[in-house]
């Protein structure tokens, strides 16, 4: 009988059981190992005081049960860790001993697996992508706070969630990314310089974008960013040294969605390169953010006073006498920036 790390137990172990020690096997077999009974229909395996990857094979190996969580501070998943066990989450997080997970750890699970959460495991800096596109019902890969120090092209039909905050990653896979189901795209606080072209024109599901505090700066080039999804709520650009974007550096943004340029060091907001973005969210809730920025106020921005729906959208302060964009009085800049 295969292990599964399920959600919900299959039917036939829905019914309650007398004896809770049914469920699990004699406590001295799997250990250090344990299986923590809550409910019917909720198991854990806690493999927390478990010191070498052969004590979790060990306690894998010939499993009869059903399972929904594993946890574990190891050093690595070697190959046939499990066995032919098969899970639906994995749960490493916080794993201090982490530093590999093989792919042959994976196979077993490759149809099932829907969560794999590493997160917090600093030391963490290999993993098999290039399987990726077998975990057909792969939904979150949550590895912030790893120890990446690159990440491969990826590609995935199934994954919705990408996390990598913190990883902290300084290059990406050259060519264009597949993942047309991700939702949530997060490379927040890593020590990226460039991102490859096209990295997001194929997430046409794609809601959240967060690359903030990273060295994307000075200049970003024509279609830098080119976004395809309809469902776009909010681009998180913060803190990236950012000071020019070329004319069509950030393209596809909806009429609600947020690009947030906060803390870079943007002086002018040129007509060229600003007035198609805000113009897209003047039907919508869409805003944008160039607070923190160090805001010329010059002539340069006659295009944004003298167009009342344009002020609200543009949130932002001059840097000289700290006026907010939106409460600049349009005739100063007609005075002074129109001939004739």
């Amino acid at each position: 009988m295969r292990g599964f790390l399920l959600l919900a137990w299959l039917p036939f172990l829905a019914c309650p059981v007398t004896d809770g020690l049914e469920m699990c096997p004699p406590s001295d077999a799997i250990a250090p190992c344990a299986c923590v009974i809550y409910s019917t229909e909720d198991i854990d395996i806690d493999c927390m005081n478990a010191e070498t990857a052969e004590d979790i094979y060990r306690a894998f190996n010939d499993v009869t049960w059903d399972f929904k969580e594993m946890r574990s501070l190891i050093g690595e998943l070697p190959e046939g860790v499990f066995a032919d066990v098969s899970f639906q989450e994995f749960i490493l997080y916080d794993n201090i001993h982490l530093q590999s997970i093989h792919s042959s750890a994976l196979l077993p699970s490759i149809e099932r697996l829907e969560v794999l959460h590493a997160g917090g495991s600093h030391r963490l800096h290999l993993f098999p992508f290039e399987i990726l596109p077998q975990m057909t019902a792969l939904k979150a890969l949550y590895f912030g706070w790893t120890n990446f120090p690159e990440v491969p092209i990826l590609r995935s039909n199934s994954l919705e969630t990408l996390n990598f905050w913190n990883s902290p990653i300084t290059s990406l896979g050259k060519e264009a990314w597949s993942m047309p189901n991700l939702k949530s795209f997060i490379l927040g606080k890593n020590r990226l310089r460039e991102l490859p072209q096209g990295l997001v024109t194929s997430m046409e599901k794609l809601v959240t974008f967060q690359c903030n505090e990273n060295h994307l700066g000075p200049h970003l080039q024509a279609d830098y960013l080119e976004f395809k999804s309809p469902d776009l709520a909010t681009v998180n650009l913060d803190g990236n040294d950012i000071s020019t974007l070329a004319p069509g550096a950030i393209t596809g943004l909806g009429a609600n969605t947020t690009l947030s340029l906060y803390r870079n060091s943007i002086e002018f907001l040129e007509e060229e390169s600003f007035r198609p973005i805000v113009e897209v969210m003047v039907s919508g809730t869409g805003t944008l953010n160039v607070r923190g920025n160090p805001l010329a106020c010059g002539c340069e921005i006659l295009w944004l006073v003298t167009n009342e729906p344009f002020r609200p959208k543009v949130l932002g302060t001059c840097k000289d006498d700290y006026i907010q964009l939106q409460d600049l009085d349009p005739q100063p800049f007609l005075d002074l920036c129109t001939v004739g």
